[in-house]
Formats: structure tokens, C-alpha cells, sequence
């Protein structure tokens, strides 16, 4: 809940305050300022605050700072009866409208879920998340099992257009935790990459059977890190054929960066069943912590793979400490082995969804359609 106070906090600011050229002073019906009690500094007392608010109850800890508000509006006369009924009624609205904004984040409800392929001997999909959507707010590696015929027409594809990402979908709206359950009758559509709103499917009605899942990891405030890990860390999975790689995201704003059929040089190497559950590889030549936000093009918002400092394109060599699990390398325990990753031909970076507001783009379409 804290990660929403600060949402809502940041956001009342945004709109009752000038911060930048394109912030219109005559639009603000009062001007805020606002400030963080830091955890470090404020410690108990911070503790404390929380709970009274609601935002703690002892079981779910409410880590991190905590955004608030201060008003600067200022009267000779401020406890008139019109200038604060003023303020109230002027605050309350822009309140309502940032609460609205929060329900939307976090309903649950069905939706269209998409997925990155990779493999060809053998599929691995991993999801597209999202910090600020409920709905997608997990990062999750799947494997399963298309239809003989599909199969058969991705590995021409795949043949056909090297380099290219493909990705599933499912076909009408659903959760996710339907989409996983056994027996689960989603049809599911193949396409080129993203594609746009209404772009016909390469193939669709595609059943998934035996689903199986190797990376489960929530997205959600509570757990998040509130810094990036010092250096860059990967779910490391598949078999002894062709590995796969996906960005660990445990800090925000973040972006996922698949890498396909990467080539390992370990000085000891990763058994069948530590490749089938997934392992951790941790870039030890790329210091996240020192280059996040990622590097992203002023245009297109894509994120500058090849920009120095992180190189996470073709043929790319890094060196790498492999752990069983994510929790191990933080806690600074000792790797299982250590060697080198390649990168391979195919990768998929994406910086703007993943890190998209919904509550935004309502706003965009609500605009469009009055313009």
C-alpha cells in the first residue's frame, strides 16, 4: 500500500505544482510542495506513522520512504471560511481523480496477456510485465507444449527471418493464474513481435498444453528493492541445447531484456535439472546499479543495447557467477560456478510497456477523442 501513497502523492504534486516549462501556472487552482520522510533518518518514527496511516499492519511491512505533501498557499486571513473551503474543495478534487487512477492500477481483471518464444527445439515463453498494471505485475517463464503443425510452421519462420522475435498471446482476455492452471482451454495467436491494435495474427487459435513454470517472481511495491542490484543479474534456463536468457527485475523503472540461445563457457557445467528449474548468471563486467535508467533512445525509447557499459548485443562476451538462486547472490554467498555468456543473435529489450501507467494512457485516449 505505501508504493501507492507515494504514487498518489507524487501525482497530486505533478498537478498542483510547476515543475516544468510545459506546466501551465493558471491551470492550478493551489500550489503544493512535497518532501520524503526517509527510513534511514526517520527509522521508529517512520514505523509508527505508517501503521497510524494504515499503511503497516504488522504482517505486510510497508518498507521504504515515505512521499508527503505540504500546502504553501498563503492569506493574510487563513482561517476565512471561503479561503479554506476553497483549498478543501479544490485539493479534494484533484484527490478523487488521483484515486481513480490508483483503482485503476491495481484491479484485478482479465486481460491480454503476451509472451516472448523463445527456443526452437524446445518453447520457452517468458512474460511481458508490467510494474504499473495489477494484471501483469509478475515476471513469469513458462514453458509448454504447441501442436505438431505449429511448431513445425515457427521453426520455418524462425529459419526464414533469423534474428526476429516472435510472441504468443491469448486470444480472449483472461488471468493469469487461469491462463496456468492444467487443462486450461486458452487458444492462443502467434505474431511478429508487439503487434499493433487490430494487425491480423501470423496463426491463431493455437492450443498450450502441459504448461509448466520455471519463474514466478512478483512485481508488486512490496517486493521490490529500493535499489538496483550492484550488478546485473539473469534467470538462466532451458537445456543442454539451447539456453535462454531474461532480465531479473527487482527494482523500478526497469526493462526486460530477453536474450535467446546464449552460449555458456563455464568452468563447471550446469546439470539437466538446474537448467530445467533455472539458475541465476550474474553479468559481472555490467554494474547495473551505476547505469540505471537504462540507456534509451531520445525517439523511440528503445533501450541502447549496444551503449557502453552494458553491450548486450550479437557475439557480446561477459563474464558471469552463476547462483541457484537470486536471494544468494544479495546475500553475497559464494557461486556455484563462474565462466563466460555469449550473446546470441535474438533479443528482445522493452523499456516504454513495461514501465507503462495505464492511468496515463487513459488520459492520452480521452484527449485523442475530444481533439
Amino acid at each position: 500500500m505505501k508504493g501507492e501513497a507515494n504514487y498518489l502523492n507524487q501525482w497530486i504534486f505533478s498537478q498542483l505544482s510547476v515543475s516544468s516549462d510545459k506546466d501551465v501556472v493558471a491551470a492550478r487552482p493551489l500550489f503544493l510542495t512535497s518532501s520524503v520522510f526517509g527510513e534511514e533518518a526517520y527509522g521508529r518514527c517512520l514505523r509508527t506513522f505508517k501503521t497510524r496511516l494504515g499503511l503497516d499492519d504488522g504482517i505486510n511491512l510497508a518498507r521504504g520512504d515515505l512521499r508527503f505533501l505540504v500546502n504553501v498557499t498563503m492569506s493574510p486571513w487563513p482561517t476565512s471560511p471561503d479561503f479554506m473551503k476553497t483549498i478543501v474543495k479544490d485539493f479534494r478534487a484533484v484527490a478523487l481523480e488521483g484515486i481513480k487512477r490508483c483503482i485503476k492500477r491495481n484491479k484485478l481483471s482479465p486481460d491480454v496477456h503476451g509472451f516472448v518464444m523463445q527456443g526452437v527445439d524446445e518453447i520457452y515463453l517468458t512474460h511481458i510485465p508490467m510494474f504499473n498494471m495489477a494484471n501483469h505485475r509478475w515476471q513469469l517463464v513458462i514453458t509448454g507444449n504447441l501442436p505438431p503443425d505449429v511448431v513445425e510452421y515457427y521453426k520455418k519462420l524462425r529459419s526464414e527471418n533469423p534474428g526476429v522475435v516472435y510472441t504468443l498471446a491469448n486470444m480472449e482476455k483472461e488471468t493469469l493464474e487461469n491462463l496456468l492452471k492444467p487443462g486450461s482451454s486458452t487458444k492462443w495467436r502467434l505474431d511478429v513481435g508487439i503487434p499493433p491494435p487490430g494487425a491480423p495474427p501470423l496463426k491463431d487459435n493455437i492450443e498450450l498444453s502441459n504448461i509448466r513454470v520455471i519463474v514466478k517472481e512478483s512485481m508488486s511495491y512490496a517486493a521490490l528493492e529500493t535499489t538496483y542490484p550492484d550488478k546485473m543479474p539473469f534467470y538462466l534456463y532451458g537445456n543442454k541445447n539451447e539456453v535462454h536468457l531474461d532480465h531479473v527485475l527487482k527494482a523500478y523503472p526497469n526493462a526486460q531484456i530477453s536474450h535467446e540461445r546464449v552460449t555458456l563457457d563455464l568452468e563447471s557445467d550446469l546439470s539437466d535439472e538446474q537448467l530445467r528449474k533455472g539458475v541465476v548468471v550474474v553479468l559481472d563486467d555490467v554494474f547495473e546499479n551505476s547505469i540505471q535508467p537504462l540507456p534509451l533512445d531520445n525517439d523511440t525509447n528503445r533501450v541502447l543495447l549496444e551503449s557502453a557499459g552494458l553491450s548486450l548485443t550479437k557475439g557480446a562476451v561477459h563474464s558471469v557467477s552463476v547462483y541457484e538462486m537470486y536471494e544468494q547472490y544479495k546475500n553475497g554467498s559464494a557461486p556455484i560456478t563462474t565462466g563466460k555468456v555469449t550473446i546470441g543473435e535474438t533479443t528482445f529489450a522493452n523499456w516504454p510497456a513495461v514501465n507503462m501507467d495505464p492511468a496515463d494512457e487513459e488520459k492520452e485516449e480521452e484527449h485523442k477523442h475530444k481533439h
